[in-house]
């Protein structure tokens, strides 16, 4: 490549760069608090104060509720625990969170699940994302008796980190129509199966422990670019599901 044109395109780049810089500190984002005293008690008030560009930062703190946190149709937003927070919802048939139409979503140091407490008696997901890009899922604890852990349908470029997603009624993760898909880090344990993935394209599970699963096979149906490595057992089974699969979602169209 001729010099000035690497120049050139270093230019442009570094240009980009502090554009970018400027843009942050001009539109930096708004920071939001919940809990008592705080900005906000009610977390799913303090979500549908603000479109988009946003941290809400949560106080230490029990939050019950009923129906599933709704995030609809949101830019740029953080969801963030201060500390011990637990996101609970009291109706068994409602996800604990519900993100749809989103685009660069932030969930981090929460610990998400349904109570009572009803192994095989329960309805919602503990999270579940629908038709949304960029999304992670850091340092979170997602249990039972959620239908899923993690359930994302029509879902690119997500990140489930350094989660514990526990005693799950039926699957820790559920991925389906997906793709760019990173889940690292994790530990998923006593779960009722462990993984499905279904018309997915390049997912990278690596550093995850699987551990007391009743099902350790990760179950997939024609997905592309699947690579594991680095995790505890190292070769965990994969296991194709038929054809006749009923419960299976369609393709991307």
């Amino acid at each position: 490549m001729n010099r000035y044109v690497l120049c050139g395109i270093i230019a442009v780049l570094l240009a980009i760069a502090v554009c970018a810089i400027v843009f942050y500190f001009l539109n930096p984002p708004k920071i939001v608090t919940v809990g008592q005293g705080k900005d906000y008690t009610d977390l799913q008030a303090a979500i549908d104060a603000h479109q988009g560009n946003y941290i809400i930062k949560i106080s230490p703190g029990r939050y019950i509720f009923e129906k599933a946190l709704s995030i609809v149709k949101k830019r740029k937003i953080t969801i963030a625990g201060e500390g011990k927070v637990d996101l609970v919802c009291s109706e068994l048939y409602e996800d604990v969170l519900h993100i749809q139409d989103c685009r660069q979503v932030i969930l981090k140091n929460i610990r998400a699940f349904h109570d009572p407490f009803e192994p095989g008696d329960c309805g919602g997901n503990v999270i579940l994302l629908v038709e949304s890009k960029n999304i992670l899922i850091y340092n979170c604890t997602l249990n039972g008796c959620g239908m899923t852990g993690v359930e994302a349908d029509i879902v690119e470029h997500l990140r489930v980190e350094n989660c514990e997603i526990h005693s799950n009624t039926l699957l820790a993760l559920k991925l389906s129509n997906a793709r760019n898909i990173k889940i690292a880090n994790n530990r998923i344990y006593y779960n009722f199966q462990n993984m499905e993935l279904i018309f997915c394209r390049r997912i990278l599970i690596t550093g995850n422990v699987f551990e007391h699963n009743d099902d350790q096979q990760i179950r997939v149906e024609e997905v592309t670019g699947l690579k594991l490595q680095k995790n505890v057992p190292e070769n965990i089974p994969i296991y194709e599901i038929p054809e006749y699969y009923e419960g299976r979602d369609g393709p991307i169209l």
